[in-house]
């Protein structure tokens, strides 16, 4: 089960499918996966990434997304400070993007 209701499925599926396309736009990026977590207040999702010897985690959630790199925490992208679910998710995509290339 993705999520924990028909809204939950929709962001999350979508912001997943748009990490693996960006992602594998990219050249060294060779297999990009998501595991679910059953954390302590929902389920969510979680890509690891080395780039160039750096981790780079991507955390896909209920109600938005965020990345870490090296255990540092990268930007937190929230339903509540977006319009849309597309406001966010391209957002977030473009952050991500931009973080990927600079490790590589």
């Amino acid at each position: 089960m993705i999520a924990n209701n028909e809204d939950d499925f929709d962001i999350r599926a979508k912001c997943i499918e748009k990490c693996k396309d960006m992602l594998d736009t990219i050249d060294k990026i060779t297999e990009v996966n998501f595991k679910q977590v059953e954390g302590k207040k929902e389920i969510y999702y979680v890509s690891e990434l080395n780039l160039n010897g750096h981790i780079m985690k991507i955390y896909v959630y209920n109600d938005g997304a965020d990345y870490s790199v090296d255990g540092q925490d990268g930007p937190m992208f929230e339903m509540a400070a977006y319009n849309t679910e597309d406001d966010l998710i391209n957002s977030f995509i473009s952050k991500l993007e931009s973080t990927v290339k600079s490790l590589l």
